[in-house]
């Protein structure tokens, strides 16, 4: 997927579908967030917007704040593909914050980097 992210696309959404269809609600945030961070490294913030919602509500349903941390994560992201630095700082916020409730360095550091960046200005 790193060499060829756009070849992955057909992939990733097949995936994505099949958890929903099997009823993988859990699986089907991560899914979520793959697609949804490829989609925005890829130029094409609106196309994953919906989708990267779509994670944010199951990882709520089902209480997972390491969903929540890696998709906030990737909604900050997509609010900074599209310019609108407001709404990147607080996705970055509650991606700092579930990954802190939770330990989850791998998501804290570059949501505390992302901040650091955006509010210094």
């Amino acid at each position: 997927m790193r060499e060829d992210p756009a070849g992955a696309l057909p992939h990733l959404r097949k995936s994505l579908d099949a958890r929903k269809r099997s009823g993988a609600i859990d699986a089907s945030l991560f899914a979520a967030n793959t697609l949804a961070a490829t989609l925005t490294r890829l130029g094409r913030p609106e196309e994953a917007e919906p989708i990267v919602l779509y994670g944010l509500l199951v990882a709520d349903r089902i209480e997972s704040p390491v969903g929540k941390a890696r998709l906030s994560l990737t909604l900050g992201r997509n609010y900074l593909v599209r310019g609108d630095r407001v709404a990147a700082v607080v996705a970055f916020q509650n991606a700092l914050k579930s990954a802190e409730s939770v330990n989850y360095e791998s998501v804290a550091i570059p949501a505390r980097t992302s901040l650091e960046e955006l509010t210094q200005d």
